[in-house]
């Protein structure tokens, strides 16, 4: 099961529960990244293999034939672009944050607050935003290529 947080014309973030085996949908054209949120899994390619513990993170292309292995059930951020339109990057960091147009923070834990309203964990906030408080979060920008 797949909830969509957001999408643009050519992006898309959004968290996948993984709690069996699977192949993964695959998304010719773009370039993904999957951030293990919990559990354990495995992801298998042709020719290669990679753990996954909570936090880990990988890139790969979306037009790859995968499948997951799951050892604990697991929550997966995926991010996903089109890469002849845009480009991403998905890193770890730390509230109070300001968020610029466009950017998304999805909160990990801790105090975190956004309009003075408490945000839960895997909330996800779109920029323009002040993230207030302390806490974690994964911030997520896109870029357009250029032509």
């Amino acid at each position: 099961m797949t909830a969509q947080v957001a999408a643009g014309d050519g992006w898309r973030v959004s968290i996948a529960t993984l709690d069996r085996d699977a192949p993964f949908s695959r998304f010719d054209g773009h370039d993904r990244t999957l951030v293990l949120l919990d559990g354990a899994i495995t992801l298998v390619g042709i020719g290669w293999s990679q753990a996954l513990a909570a936090g880990d993170s990988i890139a790969f292309p979306g037009d790859e034939a995968i499948t997951a292995t799951v050892a604990v059930p697991a929550h997966a951020l995926n991010v996903m672009s089109r890469h002849d339109r845009w480009t991403h990057a998905v890193r770890r960091v730390a509230a109070p944050r300001v968020l610029e147009p466009g950017e998304i923070a999805l909160v990990l834990g801790g105090d975190v607050r956004v309009d003075g309203e408490r945000a839960a964990r895997l909330d996800a906030v779109i920029g323009p935003a002040r993230i207030a408080g302390s806490g974690q979060l994964l911030a997520i920008r896109f870029a357009a290529q250029k032509r």
